[in-house]
Order: structure tokens, then C-alpha cells, then sequence
């Protein structure tokens, strides 16, 4: 009897702590929607100046032209002029509120990103 007492405790406690162990452990990979956004274009970006590389790799080796470069490289130049217009508009939108801080009602300093509520006394951070 005391060893499912102890068991049940145990599993008690772990159910308990989980929800602040996941907010203690990922507190700074919590990505917005923008951010994700931002994150997918930088890679998109990356692969195509990788592109972009080969292609100036293989015209230097003799592979291709410079006639074929030129045109395999206007399609690549100008998706990354698209994805850089994508970028800026993501930059100049109008960031996100940032709700961490000091709690007005008790002075608790709150340094969860995205927290709507104080941690320690439940009122609201907005």
C-alpha cells in the first residue's frame, strides 16, 4: 500500500511540475508567427545564394557560359529581390506588444515573453 502511495506521488508531482518545467526550459524558443515567417525567407534566401554560388562556380570552371549564366541567374536574382522586398515588409511591420515587465499590482518582474498575466499574483499584465 505505501509503495503506490509513493508512486502516485511521484506521478503527482511530476504532473504538477511539467507545465513550469516546459516554460523554464523553452522561455526563449517561443516564435511568433512573424518570426517563423522571417525564418522560413532567411533559409529560402540562404538556398538561393547558394544557387546563385554554384552557378558562378561552374561558370568560372567551364561548365556553362557566361550566356547561359546570365540567364539561369535573372530568375534567381530576381526571386531574391522578391524575398528581400518579403523581408523588409516583415521588418517595417509594426512589432508585436511585448507583454513582460513589472506587474503594476505587486512589482513581481515577469520575464516570460508573451505572458498576458502576472506569474505570481494573476492580475493582468496589459
Amino acid at each position: 500500500m505505501d509503495i503506490l502511495l509513493i508512486l502516485y506521488s511521484i506521478v503527482l508531482t511530476a504532473l504538477l511540475a511539467s507545465p513550469f518545467l516546459y516554460i523554464h526550459f523553452n522561455q526563449g524558443k517561443v516564435l511568433t508567427r512573424e518570426s517563423e515567417e522571417k525564418s522560413s525567407l532567411n533559409s529560402e534566401r540562404k538556398m538561393l545564394l547558394e544557387n546563385l554560388k554554384d552557378l558562378k562556380i561552374e561558370m568560372d570552371t567551364g561548365k556553362i557560359l557566361a550566356s547561359e549564366f546570365t540567364e539561369l541567374s535573372k530568375d534567381i536574382i530576381g526571386d531574391l529581390k522578391a524575398l528581400d522586398s518579403k523581408l523588409e515588409s516583415i521588418k517595417t511591420a509594426s512589432p508585436s506588444v511585448q507583454r513582460t515587465g513589472i506587474c503594476r499590482k505587486c512589482s513581481f518582474h515577469t520575464t516570460i515573453t508573451g505572458a498576458k498575466f502576472c506569474a505570481m499574483c494573476g492580475s493582468s499584465l496589459g
